[in-house]
């Protein structure tokens, strides 16, 4: 503003000029290394740059078939890549996503990481 030739009475507070920048989004905000759930635990967000970094695995359906029945497909990608590896299942178990996992990893690269939700088909509960 001094280069501009106004005087420090001519210029606005450094809180409106910053309130001006955000409001017109004239400012890159800096990439979040964490996210906060209501819960207050923090997350670290993953920012895969190459294949297998990291592989999202989840289940979708169950979508009924007329003459078959119920069917369930568990879905593989890749989140840099977009490969993606899929295979229905009459059941959305624990016995299926081993069986899969272990299929598509003899054939192909095993991930830095796995994302999948906390769904009871992902959770093996051993009985005693």
């Amino acid at each position: 503003m001094h280069e501009l030739g106004h005087s420090e009475d001519e210029m606005p507070s450094l809180s409106t000029i910053k309130r001006i920048i955000k409001r017109n989004s004239l400012v890159v905000q800096n990439r979040k290394r964490y996210v906060r759930c209501k819960s207050k635990k923090r997350y670290t967000l993953l920012n895969p740059t190459k294949a297998n970094d990291v592989h999202q695995m989840d289940f979708v359906g169950p979508r009924h078939i007329k003459g078959y029945g119920r069917i369930s497909s568990l879905n593989l990608i890749d989140v840099v890549s977009s490969k993606a590896h899929i295979r229905q299942y009459a059941g959305q178990t624990m016995d299926n996503v081993i069986e899969f996992l272990v299929e598509y990893w003899t054939e192909n690269a095993i991930p830095n990481y796995l994302q999948m939700d906390n769904g009871a088909s992902f959770i093996r509960l051993v009985a005693e």
